[in-house]
């Protein structure tokens, strides 16, 4: 389970509205208020106790604006010690003043798509709050993989961290470096999978189809087994 700068535990299911928008629970003297009824947690073991819009962080610096938005990443590593990877990934982009993981997957083991003599992967989905630009976030993104020792290498091939920007609300992005939604994502149980779980009614702006009913299709590429919560 994935423990947020704010010391708040998050579900493995967020708090989602038709809209695909995160939802927040507030606690005030002990209670606990929403802005809307959340849907219902897949697992009934987790509460998600989220800040509200305007966060505060390091100092009393605000750091994500309320004109934020939320952005759905798809994190893998195949490489020495995966899950201290993906969690250190996690606590990279939490870090940043203009980014905040509000929501993560439980983590999967996965079949590697593309070269396939390499080890098997572990991948999870994560939603972040940003009021970072498209091109913005993936500096971020790709700074982060850095960080945690990426070097370049081969596509598709083994890395100690991989992230990638899959959704992000109702955009569509074409540029030389960033394709959102990722080009790729709708044939790939890695990335439906664990995506699924924490925003199944979320829309693909160019399909129409949730990822719920992308991640249902039994023609995806790869296995995954569900290995359980990262702990972080």
């Amino acid at each position: 389970m994935y423990c947020d700068s704010m010391g708040a535990a998050c579900s493995n299911t967020p708090f989602l509205n038709q809209g695909g928008r995160l939802r927040y629970t507030r606690r005030t003297e002990g209670r606990s208020s929403s802005t809307g009824s959340p849907l219902g947690h897949a697992s009934g073991q987790y509460e998600c106790d989220l800040a509200e819009h305007t966060t505060v962080k390091r100092g009393g610096t605000p750091t994500v604006s309320s004109a934020s938005e939320y952005v759905y990443l798809s994190l893998g590593s195949n490489l020495g010690d995966r899950t201290g990877n993906l969690a250190a990934g996690l606590r990279a982009l939490d870090a940043r003043d203009a980014v905040r993981v509000v929501a993560v997957s439980q983590c999967y083991e996965t079949e590697p798509i593309g070269v396939i003599d390499q080890p098997p992967f572990l991948n999870m989905a994560a939603a972040v709050e940003t009021a970072l630009e498209p091109l913005e976030l993936l500096d971020v993104v790709k700074a982060v993989e850095v960080e945690a020792g990426r070097a370049p290498g081969v596509p598709w091939g083994p890395r100690i961290l991989d992230i990638d920007i899959i959704l992000w609300g109702d955009r569509i992005v074409e540029t030389p470096p960033l394709r959102v939604p990722h080009h790729e994502f709708r044939h790939r149980a890695f990335v439906l999978t664990p995506l699924a779980e924490i925003a199944p009614e979320i829309v693909d702006p160019v399909s129409g189809r949730t990822v719920g009913e992308l991640a249902a299709n039994p023609a995806l590429e790869g296995w995954v087994s569900n290995i359980g919560a990262l702990a972080c």
